[in-house]
């Protein structure tokens, strides 16, 4: 069973310029109608995951994270439009796809930034993957240098100015897993649903790790312990909450 599921999911790389830079979503005659044909960000991750944790002997492929998060970066940096409105800085592709330009004859990414998904809904945890199986890659690889680039370490700071910005711990789009309860209280109970409460600890933790004290970075430290010891605080009180229950 490992090996048929090792095969499929060769069979879904997607490339780029002739390297790999993803996966396919979902692998069936409906894929298409059903906007899954792209390379989506979060769906990404443990397939990656499995790309570093398996030896290379045995088929394993670091560089395709590798090449994921960089081009994932690059199309950060594109203008973000959903229904005519333009999102701020930081913000990821909820997913993108490759795409031959004929008349320029070359291939292109096109990325989606929420328009094309159920409820249109701004990616904001695509970010959070980002950070998260970015930490992964170098963790496993030891190639420190990807982090430490500079375009990667600006990518990482307009992640987390979006996400260290006031207001953003009562944005629907972050607390929308615990919308079920927002009919007669708010909506940020006890700061966030157990699942974000990991989401966004992790990937603030492990922006700590990697993000260089250098000029504003020093300042985003100071943000993100703050917000890291009120998050912690805020699990402990979902944790007793739910083993209680």
């Amino acid at each position: 069973m490992m090996e048929e599921a090792w095969e499929t999911l060769l069979k879904s790389y997607v490339y780029y310029k002739g390297l790999p830079v993803g996966t396919l979503a979902a692998m069936n005659p409906t894929a298409e109608a059903l906007n899954y044909n792209q390379v989506f960000v979060r769906d990404f991750v443990p397939r990656g995951l499995a790309c570093l944790m398996r030896p290379a002997s045995a088929g394993g492929d670091p560089e395709i994270v590798k090449n994921f998060v960089l081009k994932t970066l690059h199309l950060q940096d594109w203008e973000k439009r959903i229904v005519n409105f333009t999102l701020g800085e930081g913000v990821m592709p909820a997913s993108f796809k490759v795409l031959y330009d004929s008349h320029r004859q070359r291939e292109t990414l096109v990325a989606d930034f929420g328009g094309s998904a159920i409820g249109m809904v701004a990616p904001v945890d695509s970010g959070f993957w980002w950070i998260i199986l970015l930490r992964s890659y170098t963790k496993c690889t030891h190639h420190y240098t990807l982090s430490e680039m500079p375009e990667v370490q600006r990518g990482m700071k307009l992640i987390l100015n979006l996400c260290l910005s006031d207001g953003f711990d009562t944005f629907p789009t972050l607390l929308c897993a615990d919308g079920c309860s927002m009919i007669d209280r708010r909506m940020g109970i006890y700061g966030y649903p157990i699942e974000i409460h990991a989401h966004f600890y992790f990937a603030l933790r492990y922006s700590r790790q990697m993000l260089k004290p250098e000029r504003d970075g020093k300042e985003l430290i100071k943000r993100i312990d703050k917000r890291i010891t009120a998050i912690s605080y805020h699990s402990e009180i979902t944790t007793g909450l739910i083993s209680h229950n």
